[in-house]
């Protein structure tokens, strides 16, 4: 009896061991959907990019899915002792994706990997779908009065920039990095370097490279329209970004 007694208590043990199921406001994302959005917000990243590195709605010609130039051109700004626009405009550009990426830590400082939390996730999207939307009226002029490329016009471009440090850091979190939706200088290393394994026989990274693969032509895809985009509709280009972005804020969890 006591022999029961006591394999009955370890059973229950495990049963109340046992994680609970996820609360309702935590949608569980499947990794194949998860790529599928990581491919749409990696088209709209490479869109942006696209639009801002144009210089046709602007002299300035910045890119906005990552800040890599922008380290190097604050650096030689203080370097010369001259950091004249561009300097000013990289800083700028840094601490906009920093502060992208801190809106989602603030928002999701416990992130779960392919996990979406309702009040984490929606907000975000939602703030950078509101950037993109003031980044457009700012790039068509009517809310700056302020003439082609000078310093204060290019805040539009800093709107861009602050919205994908937003999404880059909600999909790298989400996803443990591996999908790193704007900033593509760590994949295209990592496709050579699985690509090199690869050749000698080590596989492993198989997955990893498709990914990397498929969200690298995603986002080329996405400049690859752009100059199109932008030729025909201007500032509107970025109101499909925001589209996009609400639609994400609205239905994505």
């Amino acid at each position: 009896t006591t022999a029961s007694t006591t394999k009955t208590s370890r059973r229950s043990t495990k049963t109340t061991t046992q994680p609970p199921p996820p609360p309702p406001q935590v949608k569980k994302i499947n990794p194949h959907f998860a790529v599928l959005y990581g491919m749409m917000l990696a088209f709209n990243s490479g869109l942006i990019n696209g639009v801002t590195l144009s210089g046709i709605l602007s002299s300035t010609k910045q890119p906005s899915s990552a800040v890599t130039g922008s380290w190097t051109n604050s650096a030689l700004g203080v370097a010369s002792g001259s950091s004249g626009s561009n300097g000013y405009l990289a800083v700028k550009c840094i601490l906009s994706y920093m502060g992208g990426s801190l809106i989602s830590g603030l928002f999701n400082p416990y992130p779960m990997n392919y996990s979406m939390k309702r009040f984490t996730v929606r907000p975000c999207f939602m703030i950078a779908s509101l950037a993109m939307y003031a980044s457009s009226v700012l790039a068509s002029g009517s809310g700056s009065g302020s003439s082609k490329g000078s310093t204060d016009s290019n805040n539009w471009i800093l709107l861009a920039v602050l919205a994908n440090g937003i999404q880059n850091s909600i999909t790298s979190t989400l996803t443990g990095n591996l999908m790193r939706s704007a900033h593509y200088s760590g994949i295209t290393s990592d496709i050579g370097t699985f690509v090199g394994q690869a050749l000698r026989g080590n596989k492993a990274n198989g997955l990893k490279l498709k990914v990397f693969v498929v969200l690298a032509a995603s986002f080329w895809l996405g400049g690859f329209f752009s100059l199109g985009l932008v030729e025909k509709f201007g500032s509107g280009t970025l109101l499909m970004s925001s589209i996009l972005y609400l639609f994400f804020s609205l239905f994505s969890v």
